[in-house]
């Protein structure tokens, strides 16, 4: 059996799930979404593993470019089902963060995706009841796996001090709140920066490190932060070496997300011992006890508002919530996969 992936590296879930799965004896190719590729290297032992099916057609452009982006996924889909054992996918949102022109096309390829595929895997009870409340044909497909922490997994950094001092974050700084990753509208930031704006004090500090989607959200995070020189906004990719400053220099991870159904940004937090500041939904619903965050019904304003004063409020324990975090690894995540997969093959006809 091999796994042919779309994608396994560039990635840092995809390429820490998958060494998982290669530490355990299974190969793992990375797939290319091409018709003569499939056609000469996919067979019936492979297993195709979609995660993002939105990478795989186009969802911006030109009328007939989106059409025909469509066509091609879904033909390709057809002949993978042909041609492979098993198709799966995880689902690691509902719906693409940047819909289709045409967003009626996103639901019809996860619908399609469904028939086809085998089984999905997803990130926690929560997020399986969201899934098959939006696609009630996914209910008895879903395998639920724990989403693996990140410990290790970045080079560790210079420490609180010498971290802080890099981010030219001076020593009468009292408390850091960051948010962190790429940078998009679904991501709440304009109302985490009014929020911040409304409630800090003097000596704190907002970071927003990530390169921004699109050149007019970034304009528009700097024209609501004002020119506050308590708020931090790097613009830019975050090389993995430096990733580590950013967490060590931090206090709490926002995540005041509009959407979510599963967070890689709140497990990076905890392999960090920082506590989260999210939305009381999907994944993060079933990960975050109350000594590792502080999750709200809504992120509107005044939640928003109220969440980061009490998250100063409240005293963190790192080492809890790293040690929390160890539980979940991703090598327990593979052996749930692999053990699915071994059980459909069984049954296969």
């Amino acid at each position: 059996m091999r796994i042919l992936a779309f994608p396994y590296q560039g990635i840092a879930y995809t390429t820490s799930f998958y060494e998982a799965i290669e530490n355990q004896g299974v190969d793992v190719i990375e797939g290319r979404w091409e018709g003569h590729w499939i056609l000469e290297n996919v067979n019936k032992e492979d297993v195709i593993h979609i995660h993002w099916p939105s990478f795989l057609y186009k969802t911006q452009g030109s009328i007939t470019d989106i059409i025909r982006g469509f066509l091609r996924f879904s033909v390709l889909l057809i002949i993978c089902k042909l041609r492979a054992g098993q198709i799966w996918w995880t689902a690691h949102n509902l719906y693409p963060h940047e819909r289709s022109k045409f967003p009626f096309l996103d639901s019809a390829a996860r619908r399609f995706l469904i028939f086809l595929c085998r089984g999905i895997l997803v990130h926690g009870n929560e997020a399986k009841s969201l899934l098959i409340q939006e696609f009630p044909s996914s209910a008895k497909k879903c395998v639920t796996i724990p989403h693996g922490n990140w410990i290790g997994r970045y080079p560790p950094g210079p420490n609180r001090g010498m971290s802080r001092d890099s981010l030219d974050i001076g020593p009468e700084v009292e408390f850091v709140y960051l948010l962190f990753g790429q940078c998009q509208p679904y991501k709440n930031i304009l109302t985490l920066i009014r929020a911040f704006k409304e409630t800090a004090k003097a000596n704190d500090r907002l970071i927003i490190a990530g390169r921004f989607s699109t050149e007019q959200y970034y304009k528009d995070s700097l024209l609501e932060s004002e020119n506050d020189p308590r708020i931090l906004i790097h613009n830019r990719f975050i090389p993995d070496e430096v990733v580590s400053v950013y967490f060590n220099a931090s206090d709490i991870m926002c995540i005041p997300y509009s959407e979510i159904l599963t967070s890689g940004s709140g497990m990076l937090a905890l392999s960090y011992g920082l506590p989260v500041l999210s939305i009381k939904k999907g994944y993060l619903k079933d990960l975050i006890p109350d000594y590792c965050g502080i999750l709200m019904k809504n992120t509107n304003f005044e939640d928003v508002c109220s969440a980061l004063v009490n998250c100063k409020s409240r005293k963190w324990d790192s080492d809890k919530i790293k040690s929390y975090a160890q539980q979940f690894e991703f090598y327990d995540a593979a052996s749930i996969y692999l053990e699915a997969l071994s059980r459909q093959k069984e049954t296969s006809p």
